[in-house]
């Protein structure tokens, strides 16, 4: 917040409108430096030339909402100097705004964070779901075919959330970032650095996943052709399922290949039931020729 107390020398309300001033940031407290300029000065910067005398600006704008004049003048007020209240009230919007940007920035990196993870639950929702004992590969798989669209919706909620903590205000009066600004500029640093964290997790895998013992003896082996794989990791899921259906000796699926391997004990009904594992995972299997 920048504060600027314009006046000419011989003004008889400077006294006054100063006082109103360091009353007005004690009450709001305020604690920021005040600068004072004769607009008269031919030191005076050209685009505060014109104003009245005295003015108060905040932030490069009139407490009252005027515009600057084409010439000095005694500024007259209701009660000859700038009341307390009406700088109040100039004060406490000025502060309203940099923290109505910061919302929209939280929203924006909430917004990314949820589509970084939706991006990912094909692989991020079973992971952590399996921690306490459950199984969310079905709803993550169905969320798989459209990873590409959370991606994108990922870049634009961290574009706007940069866009509203960079941009340049339109009262923009050249002072230093503020401190509520600067901290959402660095939250949006962390936040940016998490969402492509979770975007990435399902390309982290090497695309080849087992379960099971490959060393453990097995009667007879069924290979699986499976589909809609979103990424390396998902062959973890499917590897799990698979090796969880009654005698499953291990199961070994490829991403690159979309090939499932299956060793078991040679029992009736092992392509039914294995194809039922890929499905209940939330994609689809048929026998490879």
């Amino acid at each position: 917040m920048k504060i600027q107390l314009l006046y000419f020398e011989g003004c008889p309300n400077l006294e006054p409108a100063r006082a109103a001033l360091r009353d007005a940031m004690a009450a709001e407290k305020v604690d920021q430096a005040v600068e004072e300029i004769d607009v008269e000065s031919p030191d005076a910067p050209e685009s505060l030339r014109g104003w009245g005398s005295p003015t108060i600006l905040v932030d490069g704008k009139d407490i009252t909402g005027a515009a600057r004049a084409t010439g000095s003048s005694c500024r007259l007020y209701a009660s000859g100097a700038p009341s307390v209240d009406e700088i109040r009230a100039r004060l406490a919007a000025a502060r309203r705004a940099p923290a109505s940007s910061s919302g929209r920035a939280t929203l924006s990196m909430l917004g990314a964070i949820t589509a970084a993870i939706a991006a990912s639950a094909c692989c991020l929702v079973p992971a952590v779901l399996a921690i306490v004992g459950l199984s969310g590969a079905g709803f993550g798989a169905a969320l798989a075919p459209y990873r590409i669209y959370f991606l994108a919706a990922t870049g634009v909620a961290l574009g706007v959330g940069f866009w509203l903590a960079y941009r340049r205000q339109k009262d923009a009066c050249g002072c230093s970032v503020p401190r509520g600004r600067r901290a959402t500029r660095i939250a949006l640093w962390l936040t940016a650095a998490l969402t492509v964290a979770l975007a990435a997790y399902p390309l982290l895998g090497d695309g080849n996943a087992s379960a099971g013992s490959a060393e453990a003896p097995a009667k007879a082996t069924l290979h699986l052709k499976v589909r809609g794989m979103d990424c390396a990791d998902c062959t973890t899921t499917i590897a799990k399922g698979l090796k969880k259906v009654p005698g499953v000796v291990s199961a070994t699926v490829d991403f690159d290949s979309g090939l499932a391997v299956v060793r078991y004990d040679g029992r009736d009904g092992m392509l039914d039931a294995a194809i039922a594992a890929v499905r209940s995972a939330g994609y689809s299997a048929k026998e490879a020729p």
